[in-house]
């Protein structure tokens, strides 16, 4: 039997991964609707993975050390629902190519943050709470990365 954490710990990330997914397709149309151009597109998805890369140590050493990875995933999810809540409004930022593109690296840093909290979080506890069951988490982590990128293109098509 998969104890009740490890099991939470994939629902957030397959939430996690399926969010991302959803808006990864959509993201460049709209930005391109709106004016944006390729070499201000590359910045705003690079700003994800940098922010990701800078964050993850943060995580890893500070943070992990003052509070429990049952407090640092939910925070990491209402981050991330802050970062897609921001998403909603650049549409009403037509108009002004350097605050569209501000505001999605801004959203995007947030996302990356989010996304760093979450995933690093969850192989420190999988595998610090269940040393006994660190195969199953790590192996499972994976395939829910994998199935959320799978649905989150699946949801994204029809809603734009």
């Amino acid at each position: 039997m998969i104890e009740c954490t490890i099991l939470w710990i994939f629902g957030a990330l397959f939430v996690l991964n399926l969010a991302y997914a959803v808006i990864a397709p959509n993201l460049p149309i709209q930005l391109i609707e709106l004016g944006v151009k390729p070499n201000q597109m590359a910045i705003i998805f690079a700003i994800y993975a940098a922010a990701v890369v800078f964050w993850s140590p943060i995580v890893s050493s500070q943070l992990m050390m003052k509070y429990s990875g049952q407090r640092l995933i939910p925070l990491g999810m209402l981050l991330m629902g802050i970062a897609f809540t921001m998403f909603a409004f650049i549409p009403q930022m037509a108009g002004n190519n350097i605050i569209i593109v501000t505001w999605a690296c801004l959203c995007r840093v947030l996302h990356g943050i989010a996304s760093s909290t979450m995933q690093t979080t969850a192989y420190a506890v999988g595998t610090n709470d269940f040393p006994h069951r660190r195969e199953l988490v790590v192996g499972g982590i994976e395939v829910i990365t994998g199935i959320g990128g799978i649905v989150g293109p699946l949801i994204a098509a029809p809603l734009y």
